[in-house]
């Protein structure tokens, strides 16, 4: 998902399927407009974009979406 599609996000949406084979449990790297893709162990869905990291990327400024 890119950053637009994430903002063009509404009130509603449909979440795609997660395929739990292709996940990763840790994530390294991350950078300014990166946009992961994840689920709770309560089993909801979600995304997070990177909006900023600062301080070597220890400290950082997100935006989440979480289905209800």
């Amino acid at each position: 998902m890119t950053v637009e599609d994430f903002d063009a996000i509404g009130e509603y949406y449909e979440f795609p399927e997660f395929v739990e084979a292709e996940a990763n449990t840790k994530i390294v790297n991350m950078v300014n407009g990166d946009v992961l893709f994840f689920k709770t162990e309560a089993g909801a869905l979600g995304y997070i974009k990177v909006v900023g990291l600062y301080s070597r990327g220890d400290l950082g400024e997100f935006e989440v979406i979480v289905m209800e």
